[in-house]
């Protein structure tokens, strides 16, 4: 009877110091991921940011970010609809986020589109090429995040977005901050 008692014991014993080790290692990774570093909160949401226009008597451009917690990113600007049969445009675009060393990185795939003469007259647009774009923030608080590096790069249909590849046509180090977007009950006590 000790010795079935003992064996039980050291069994129960082994098993809780495997779940407890599992459990170690599961932190231990947070930990290294920042998910849960105390100076660099950050869980994801909506956000938004006023980046300056190269064109200064521009309004700036409204960037559109929304981090979900399970890792997927929504892109899109406020400037897809200008001059679109003239300039061109693109599409809003999605694709996955990561913390790293106090910074959130972010990879999006889109598509981009051409304006293309019409027979009689008139443009229309045309699916150009593929979009990858790359953004690097800095993490401010919960509720901030700074602009620190954003990388864009096009890809012609025989190109995959995914591949280390693609020609790089914006690569800016511009500084900017994008703020979660919170809920303003002020908004309704308007009348």
């Amino acid at each position: 009877m000790r010795n079935m008692l003992s064996a039980i014991f050291f069994s129960v014993l082994l098993m809780s110091s495997s779940a407890y080790a599992a459990h170690d290692q599961d932190c231990h990774e947070r930990h290294h991921r920042h998910d849960c570093h105390e100076n660099c909160p950050f869980d994801g949401g909506c956000f938004i940011g006023v980046r300056p226009n190269a064109d200064a008597t521009q309004p700036g451009i409204i960037d559109q970010f929304i981090f979900d917690p399970d890792g997927t990113v929504y892109f899109n600007q406020s400037n897809a609809l200008v001059f679109p049969n003239t300039t061109g445009t693109f599409a809003p675009s999605i694709g996955t986020w990561k913390v790293e060393d106090c910074h959130v990185i972010a990879t999006v795939v889109g598509f981009a589109a051409a304006p293309v003469a019409l027979e009689g007259g008139g443009t229309d647009l045309n699916v150009s090429n593929y979009q990858r774009a790359t953004f690097k923030f800095k993490i401010i608080n919960k509720h901030t995040l700074r602009a620190v590096q954003r990388v864009f790069r096009d890809f012609s249909f025989d190109e995959d977005p995914l591949c280390d590849e693609g020609t790089v046509v914006l690569n800016s180090f511009a500084q900017f901050d994008l703020r979660k977007v919170k809920v303003k009950e002020c908004d309704l006590n308007v009348f």
